[in-house]
C-alpha cells in the first residue's frame, strides 16, 4: 500500500472492509479487558466481512476519525512512532479464534505531518468464530460468535449469514483459482468454431487458401459466441449462490421497517 492508497480508503465510509480507529487499543489499566474485547470483534469482522466483501482485503485505519467534518474531510490523529507489530497482534487474536487467524500486515505513513498506521487484513477463505467468551466496551458475547461487518456496523451472524459468506468466498477463492467461465468459452469457441469453418471455406474458394480464410473467419465467431454462453453460465451460477445472500439482506431490510414504524 501506498499513500495514495490510504488517501483513497480515507476518502471512503466505513463499511464491511474499512474501519476507522482514533486510537489504538489500551491493553493496560482500567477495562483492559474489554479493550481487548473490543479489538477481537473488529478484527474479526473485519477478517469475516460479509458476502458482498468476500474476496477483498479488509483495513483497519488507525489515527483517523470515523467522523467526517463539513467538508467531507477526516480529522488525522498522532498514534506514535511505533506502532504494534502485526505478530503482537496475531498473538491476541489467534487463541481466540477459530481456525486462527494466519496473518495480518501493519503499515506505517505520514499524512498531515501525522503518524497513522493501517492493518491489513488480507483475504482468506476462512470464517473465524470466537473460542473464548469477550466482554466489550457495550456488550458481552458467548464463546462461538462470527462477528460480521453490516455496513458501517458490526453484528452477529446467523446461521444463514454464516452459510452465504462462506459460500461466497470459497465462490471468490475458486474464480481466481481456475479460468474465467467467459475466457474458457471464448478459446473454446474459438478453436471448435475454426475447426468446423475450415473445410467450409475450402468449399466456397476453392483454393488451398480456404481453410486458412475458414479458420480465421471461425476464430471470432467461436469466440464471440463462446464468451457469450460462459458468461450465461456464470451469471446463472452467481445468482443461484447469491439467493440466500438477497433472501438475508430483504429478511433484515423487512425487520428494520417493522422496528421503525413500531418507534413511531
Amino acid at each position: 500500500m501506498n499513500l495514495e492508497e490510504l488517501k483513497l480508503l480515507i476518502s471512503q465510509d466505513e463499511g464491511e472492509t474499512i474501519e476507522f480507529k482514533q486510537q489504538w487499543y489500551r491493553f493496560e489499566g482500567e477495562g483492559k479487558t474489554r479493550q481487548e474485547g473490543e479489538f477481537i470483534k473488529d478484527i474479526l469482522s473485519l477478517a469475516n466481512g460479509s458476502a458482498y466483501s468476500a474476496g477483498k482485503d479488509a483495513y483497519l485505519i488507525v489515527g483517523v476519525s470515523n467522523k467526517r467534518n463539513e467538508d467531507g474531510s477526516r480529522d488525522i490523529f498522532d498514534v506514535g512512532e511505533k506502532p504494534p507489530t502485526a505478530m503482537s497482534i496475531l498473538n491476541k487474536v489467534r487463541p481466540r479464534s477459530s481456525p486462527p487467524l494466519e496473518t495480518v500486515q501493519v503499515e506505517s505513513f505520514r499524512l498531515d505531518d501525522k503518524q497513522v498506521f493501517v492493518v491489513i487484513i488480507p483475504f482468506t477463505q476462512h470464517l473465524y468464530e470466537t473460542t473464548w467468551e469477550i466482554d466489550t466496551i457495550k456488550c458481552s458475547y458467548t464463546r462461538y460468535v462470527v462477528f460480521i461487518r453490516a455496513g458501517e456496523g458490526i453484528k452477529v451472524a446467523s446461521s444463514v449469514e454464516r452459510d452465504a459468506i462462506l459460500k461466497a468466498k470459497i465462490r471468490r477463492l475458486t474464480e481466481t483459482q481456475n479460468v474465467p467461465p467467459v475466457v474458457f468459452g471464448a478459446v473454446l469457441g474459438a478453436i471448435v468454431s475454426s475447426i468446423v469453418l475450415a473445410p467450409v471455406g475450402d468449399k466456397i474458394i476453392g483454393s488451398p487458401f480456404g481453410n486458412l480464410v475458414g479458420a480465421c473467419l471461425g476464430i471470432p465467431i467461436g469466440g464471440y459466441f463462446g464468451a457469450g454462453l460462459g458468461y450465461i453460465y456464470k451469471s446463472a451460477k452467481g445468482i443461484g449462490q447469491d439467493l440466500p445472500i438477497v433472501r438475508q439482506k430483504l429478511s433484515d431490510l423487512i425487520i428494520k421497517r417493522r422496528k421503525h414504524r413500531n418507534d413511531r
